[in-house]
């Protein structure tokens, strides 16, 4: 889908375009404190003590976390006898970070924590007491991840280029190209 968005800068086009993987959101799972599964949304973080947690945005790989090194660190303070709903509210109150309380159905619950679109927007988090910590696996990559993320990439008349969101404001002057699925062919837009 292309939209015009600046009619004074824009300039008529026609490209062969093929999308060959959309941008997507890292998804993290946890699914316990202290080793105790998440029973209710009341549940206290840290055994109702104080605890701050880190989130660093960039890169998982087989060779574990890189930061982007364009995005400061984010530090949250949780107060005593705050739950793990405070802590879902804190986490979506962030820019590019959203978190959801999901019941399993199995009496318990778990934290999702999912990134904004782009494979340098991945999240790795630290806590005070461990329950929330991004840890490597074997492969390098966090056991808690769900989704990795990635970036969008696309063809555009033989040339490939990636980006970190389906939202493409810099491709053609004056246009949004907001992709929308993979194509199984080239396109022409023009």
């Amino acid at each position: 889908q292309i939209s015009i968005d600046d009619p004074d800068n824009f300039e008529p086009f026609s490209s062969k375009i093929t999308v060959n993987q959309l941008a997507s959101q890292q998804a993290l799972e946890f699914t316990s404190l202290s080793s105790a599964s998440i029973a209710s949304k009341t549940a206290t973080l840290n055994g109702g003590s104080a605890e701050s947690f880190t989130l660093s945005f960039g890169t998982w790989s087989s060779s574990g976390f890189t930061a982007n090194g364009t995005t400061s660190d984010i530090t949250i303070s949780m107060e005593a006898g705050d739950t793990v709903s405070d802590l879902v509210d804190a986490l979506t109150a962030l820019d590019g970070v959203t978190a959801s309380l999901v019941y399993k159905g199995d009496g318990t619950y778990s934290i999702a924590v999912i990134s904004d679109t782009g494979e340098e927007n991945e999240i790795s988090i630290t806590s005070d007491s461990g329950d929330f910590n991004t840890v490597a696996g074997s492969n390098g990559l966090p056991s808690q991840q769900v989704t990795a993320a990635a970036d969008a990439e696309l063809v555009v008349d033989g040339i490939t280029i990636t980006r970190s969101s389906n939202d493409i404001t810099d491709l053609f002057d004056g246009t949004t190209v907001t992709l929308t699925a993979v194509t199984a062919t080239t396109v022409t837009v023009s």
